[in-house]
């Protein structure tokens, strides 16, 4: 997998949002922003309904594999608690 680049042409070369380093075009993805505000995710879903593009962001594939881990652990670790709550809870009560 190829690194970041040395001398960086803007015309040839994308700036990724998350790491900040110069990369080729083929060694990275455009990506739709992340927002975390309370309503960004609906008025995301309403502009792609109204066929209006989303902002997009390259990001690499070094960045975006860092995101996809992340992403999987928090998912596994909401999925465990959950899981041991609703075994913890049947075995003390010995009902749901």
């Amino acid at each position: 997998m190829p690194g970041p680049v040395d001398i960086p042409d803007s015309a040839r070369h994308k700036l990724c949002a998350k790491c900040r380093r110069w990369f080729e075009r083929g060694d990275g993805e455009e990506v739709p922003v992340e927002r975390m505000r309370l309503f960004e995710g609906m008025f995301r879903l309403a502009k792609t309904l109204a066929g209006l593009e989303p902002k997009r962001v390259f990001i690499c594939h070094g960045c975006l594999r860092r995101r996809r881990i992340i992403s999987a652990a928090i998912w596994l670790a909401f999925v465990a608690a959950v899981a041991f709550a609703l075994i913890h809870g049947y075995l003390t009560d010995g009902r749901l």
